[in-house]
């Protein structure tokens, strides 16, 4: 709210109306439903071209149950600014920064 919407509602509390997460997406068929391990560190190691194959041993001794395929790990990414592309940059900068 603005300073002046401010003043014609005094003592009124703006609460946001919704809150939603983040999340990253896979689409792995050998992968079941269950899903899949990530540690931040392993997240930012993908999105830093450090891993690139979804049987990474970073990515194996996550999951050890698992028999990942020795496939490419492809990212994608929002080719716009958004609030959703600066939570998760500011995420990966965070995780990133401690490397």
């Amino acid at each position: 709210m603005s300073e002046s919407e401010r003043e014609l509602s005094p003592g009124t509390l703006h609460i946001p109306e919704s809150i939603g997460g983040v999340v990253l997406v896979y689409n792995v068929p050998e992968i079941p439903q269950k899903g899949l391990k990530l540690t931040a560190d392993t997240v930012a190691g993908i999105f830093l071209g450090e891993i690139t194959r979804w049987n990474d041993p970073a990515i194996v001794a996550e999951n050890p149950e698992l028999d990942l395929p020795d496939k490419e790990i492809v990212t994608a990414h929002r080719s716009d600014g958004s609030g959703t592309t600066f939570i998760f940059t500011d995420y990966l900068t965070t995780i990133s920064s401690v490397r």
